[in-house]
């Protein structure tokens, strides 16, 4: 995350899944993978001193799953290692030292990088298939 927008309404997110695909402006029917949100705050009173907190967690099917507490620490702008997988039955979302495994059954498999009110900064993106 390298900046937030000023908006008192909508949070800034980035999400990257794993999903079936849909037409534009459709939500996909299924999809497993994370999602990560930042909203400002009072730098002295934040843990990291940092003018915003970051919160990191595993996004399934429509639900938020899982935060992870310690991604509350890392202030904006700290690279988030991350890997997604799929064997045609089961994401495996690696996140730094986490990992967790979800179903997903679709023919029609798609990456999906969505980013909402803020700038977030992926590099060294690569997809590849198996098929």
């Amino acid at each position: 995350m390298n900046a937030l927008a000023a908006s008192a309404k909508y949070a800034p997110l980035a999400r990257v899944q794993i999903a079936s695909s849909a037409t534009p402006g459709k939500s996909p029917d299924v999809y497993a993978g994370f999602a990560l949100a930042t909203l400002p705050a009072d730098a002295k009173k934040t843990l990291s001193g940092s003018p915003a907190v970051q919160m990191l967690s595993y996004s399934v099917n429509g639900k938020e799953d899982d935060l992870l507490p310690r991604s509350l620490l890392t202030p904006p702008g700290t690279v988030q290692p991350f890997t997604l997988s799929y064997d045609g039955k089961e994401v495996v979302v690696e996140l730094g030292a986490e990992t967790k495994n979800f179903s997903l059954i679709t023919s029609d498999p798609v990456v999906r990088l969505v980013c909402s009110t803020g700038e977030f900064l992926f590099t060294d993106v690569t997809i590849t298939s198996s098929r």
